[in-house]
């Protein structure tokens, strides 16, 4: 064996960084942790790994402290650093400041504790991970294995798979880009037509990003609805509302009477869903969660994940000026036409464009995500897909369930890939509070 550790974290993004900090502050005794992630520094990720000023959190800076204990955490950082404008409850930061944040969080973590912890950085990627001799060893894409007792598959948001629909026929059009987010943004002429399929959080950086790049050319924004995620609309606490889940049909049906009941709310109604989401998501059957991703899920994703205010009007100044327009269209096919890239949108209508810019978002079918590491442990059974196929299966605490559905021991996973376990685990005040209990367990294993 080449090297082991006590706990060994695959991946260690926001969610990775989060679960370290709470072990070495929750820790009685000095212990070791591996994390495995091939970025230079560790709290990154793929949600914070943007060093663009214009792409920020779409969250109040008020809500994104780290800690559990501690709600104006990230609050101070910024103060400290005169990051801060205005109050901390309308002020958005930008998504680089806040990845900093979380790797000095870390840090702090180490310096203030008691006990002399190990934190070992593997900058390589975990191509398989099997159980040996009572534990988990994951061997590295340099060769080496590393072994553990405990092991924790942080691996955030997978990179998106496959084209969007209807565009397969430009996969490989110079024009076309796959993950804007892997650093593959084309360089664009600026007086050019450029289009950006899909109209949520990740297409709205996309938008930002062009203008900011001094682009001056009609930018098409093409979705299935050809809406734009909400705003947030002030510091209002979320309504005391009760919430059951005896079917979809009824929770929908709740939910739109409490809306009708309170329309100048709506916002602190679906705020209000958030701290029982994990339960209601659970009361729904299969079908019904499947139901719901093919029929709602664009619609709470609109509602529920939202953009600042500013974020708001620089769009729609962009829209009345007619350089932005936004298109609805269910169905989108795609040819390559001399040095161009012809879209046709449902009804007939086409589009010319030079660039194509996939912003559809992340993948959260680990059986779609060809990551080799996912790949190779759901073929060998030590994983399987969660319930609705999103993430993986794993207990209600994260312990990760195998192929035939049994726990396996000291296998746990944490923040986005426990979406078809709890639904509403992609953001800080969940995947916070996910990672102080699971730092519990796994030093209670000890």
């Amino acid at each position: 064996m080449d090297t082991q550790s006590d706990i060994v974290i695959v991946g260690c993004g926001a969610s990775g960084a989060l679960l370290c900090a709470e072990l070495f502050r929750q820790a009685r005794s000095a212990i070791n942790v591996s994390c495995l992630d091939p970025r230079s520094r560790l709290g990154v990720g793929l949600a914070y790994g943007t060093l663009r000023d214009e792409h920020q959190l779409n969250v109040p800076a008020s809500r994104m402290s780290s800690r559990v204990d501690q709600p104006d955490h990230f609050v101070q950082w910024l103060q400290k650093r005169r990051l801060l404008e205005g109050q901390p409850d309308k002020f958005f930061a930008r998504r680089r400041d806040f990845a900093d944040y979380l790797t000095d969080s870390l840090g702090q973590s180490l310096r203030e504790s008691r006990h002399h912890h190990g934190l070992h950085h593997e900058p390589h990627r975990a191509v398989a991970i099997h159980r040996i001799h009572g534990g988990w060893i994951a061997a590295l894409d340099d060769g080496r294995l590393l072994w553990c007792e405990r092991m924790v598959l942080g691996l955030g948001n997978l990179p998106p798979v496959g084209p969007p629909p209807g565009l397969a026929a430009i996969a490989d059009a110079p024009g076309y880009c796959h993950d804007p987010w892997d650093g593959s943004l084309p360089v664009v002429d600026p007086d050019v037509p450029v289009a950006v399929i899909g109209s949520g959080l990740s297409g709205v950086d996309m938008v930002l990003t062009l203008v900011a790049l001094g682009h001056r050319g009609p930018i098409h924004v093409i979705s299935r609805h050809g809406r734009w995620p909400a705003s947030h609309a002030g510091p209002h606490p979320p309504l005391d509302l009760a919430w059951t889940s005896d079917s979809l049909s009824d929770l929908f049906g709740r939910l739109r009477a409490n809306i009708s009941r309170q329309p100048d709310d709506w916002r602190r109604v679906i705020d209000s869903i958030r701290p029982k989401a994990a339960d209601l998501w659970r009361g729904l059957s299969e079908i019904e969660k499947r139901r719901f991703l093919r029929h709602l899920m664009s619609h709470w994703q609109r509602a529920r994940h939202r953009m600042p205010p500013a974020t708001e009007r620089r769009l729609q100044a962009l829209e009345a000026s007619g350089q932005l327009t936004l298109h609805a269209s269910r169905r989108l096919g795609a040819r390559v036409d001399d040095e161009l890239i012809l879209l046709e949108l449902q009804g007939g209508s086409k589009l010319a464009v030079d660039t194509v810019i996939n912003a559809t978002g992340s993948c959260n079918c680990i059986d779609k995500s060809h990551q080799p590491l996912l790949e190779q442990m759901l073929a060998e059974g030590v994983v399987r897909p969660g319930p609705a196929s999103l993430g993986l299966d794993c207990t209600v605490d994260g312990q990760i369930l195998n192929a035939q559905g049994l726990p396996q021991p000291g296998l746990w996973t944490l923040g986005p890939l426990r979406q078809g376990e709890a639904f509403e685990t992609t953001a800080i005040p969940e995947i916070r509070v996910q990672a102080r209990d699971l730092a519990s367990r796994l030093l209670a294993c000890a």
